[in-house]
């Protein structure tokens, strides 16, 4: 279906160029009494815009492959002249066909562009298609969170289906029967449920999505990509039921819960936690809160303030979170950003007298993008440990670098190496030594050694029962003991 379409947009451009090109008179520069190159360009202006209207795809999608058909139109009637008519009669054209490139992917552009803006300012899309939630039930698939072949999959033989759970704190619009969660924030909890695909080539520590280029002419696949297959919107009654339900297929009983950083949108933050919980092998039920990141390195002043207003909401889906009976543990698992909302929330659930909480097990800051000054001196001594507190630092964590540098020099706690924060009461592992990513900030998710320490983690093993080298330091005369991986 999706290179049908591919197809179709083509065709559409052929047409416009055999218009423009193929009705002119031989040796004439006008069609219809219009010149013709004005002609093409008006004409691939209003094809794009209404292919974007009516069809939901991508506008570079429908411009590059409009300009590709009329392209194909304008080279069609050169080579049909200089064979059947004049073989002189376009001797330059090379020139003719750039012409008719740089004439007309500027309007595809604009239609298409245009049609996206008028596809949303109507709501047009939303119209066409049957409005409102759905709220099905979620598919039993039994023990869906065991490895590969123990998970039930009624879709498709080429992809694994796996349930995260949601709550976030953003505004949602509803566009073709489809919740779409945006990057701005909101003033209720939302509550939910999201099935993603993983393919069956699915690597460890990978998320594999289309590249760049790829996505501008190709639709995500789930038999190649992480996707997300649905997304429904719940009470909490019903939420609580799912969740229930999904600790009740498992041995551990157990909850986990991810929070994302800065720069993630939510799509990004269920694929994440997707391929986190997948990766653990966890067994019991996988959530997320999406708070609402700006997702983009511009916004990253404006997520500071949107992280700590963002705690109050993710307090309250903890709360959702311990609600139901038979739960164990609930293990936490924040990251960047992330540990801003976490920590604040903390201290929320603490001045309620709800934390320290006896379900909660394992908390893990992994690269936290927070002041080590304001963690020492304001956190820690209002947390009581009777759970895990597990640090994961690295000094080649350029985004936390750049952190420091807007801050004025001011140490974050996920730095490593000579900055390597020890706190009694923190288990601190090094993971300076990791072969990270370009910016060293996901290295947490996207690096095995990293997931199978933390899959001992939250397996309740120690730091000396794990698979680390024990460091010591000097902090203000006393000697102080870290791992490093």
């Amino acid at each position: 279906m999706k290179n049908m379409i591919g197809i179709g947009t083509t065709l559409v451009g052929i047409m416009i160029g055999g218009l423009a090109y193929w009705f002119q008179p031989y040796n004439q520069s006008t069609v219809f009494g219009i010149n013709m190159w004005v002609f093409m360009c008006i004409g691939v202006f209003l094809g794009t815009l209404l292919l974007m209207i009516f069809l939901n795809e991508k506008p570079p999608k429908i411009a590059l492959f409009v300009s590709l058909g009329v392209i194909l139109a304008v080279s069609a009637r050169i080579i049909y002249d200089t064979t059947f008519w004049d073989s002189t009669s376009h001797n330059l054209f090379p020139f003719k066909i750039l012409f008719s490139a740089i004439a007309t992917v500027p309007c595809a552009f604009t239609g298409s562009y245009l049609g996206l803006l008028i596809k949303k300012y109507f709501r047009l899309d939303a119209e066409w298609g049957t409005r409102g939630v759905s709220e099905g039930s979620l598919p039993n698939y039994e023990n869906d969170f065991e490895i590969n072949a123990n998970i039930k999959n009624t879709i498709s033989p080429a992809y694994i289906t796996y349930s995260v759970l949601y709550g976030t704190n953003r505004k949602y619009e509803i566009e073709l029967d489809k919740i779409d969660y945006k990057n701005t924030r909101d003033n209720n909890l939302h509550i939910g449920t999201s099935d993603i695909s993983i393919p069956l080539s699915h690597k460890k520590g990978d998320l594999e999505r289309p590249d760049w280029f790829g996505s501008l002419f190709f639709d995500e696949s789930p038999e190649k990509h992480f996707t997300i297959l649905t997304t429904e919107l719940f009470d909490k009654i019903k939420f609580i039921n799912i969740l229930q339900e999904k600790i009740g297929n498992s041995d551990q009983k157990d909850i986990l819960l991810f929070i994302h950083g800065f720069n993630v949108d939510f799509k990004e933050a269920m694929l994440r936690t997707a391929q986190l919980g997948y990766d653990l092998n966890f067994k019991g039920g996988v959530t997320v809160f999406s708070w609402p990141s700006d997702g983009s390195v511009s916004g990253y002043l404006a997520d500071t303030d949107t992280a700590r207003l963002s705690a109050k909401y993710l307090c309250d889906f903890i709360k959702i979170l311990l609600s139901p009976t038979g739960v164990k543990n609930l293990h936490i698992i924040a990251h960047s950003m992330g540990n801003v909302v976490l920590t604040d929330a903390l201290l929320q659930l603490k001045y309620e007298g709800l934390f320290p909480n006896a379900l909660i097990n394992q908390i893990i800051l992994a690269a936290p993008d927070l002041d080590k000054d304001i963690f020492i001196n304001r956190i820690m001594p209002e947390i009581n440990r009777n759970f895990g507190l597990t640090l994961y630092a690295s000094d080649k964590d350029k985004a936390l670098i750049s952190s420091k540098q807007i801050r004025k020099g001011f140490t974050r706690l996920g730095e490593g190496g000579d900055n390597i924060v020890l706190v009694d009461g923190l288990d601190t592992v090094d993971a300076s030594r990791i072969d990270t990513s370009l910016l060293g900030h996901g290295y947490f998710a996207d690096t095995q050694p990293l997931l199978n320490d933390i899959h001992m983690t939250l397996s309740g093993l120690p730091p000396s029962s794990r698979t680390l080298d024990s460091k010591s330091k000097v902090v203000e005369g006393a000697t102080k003991s870290y791992w490093i991986i």
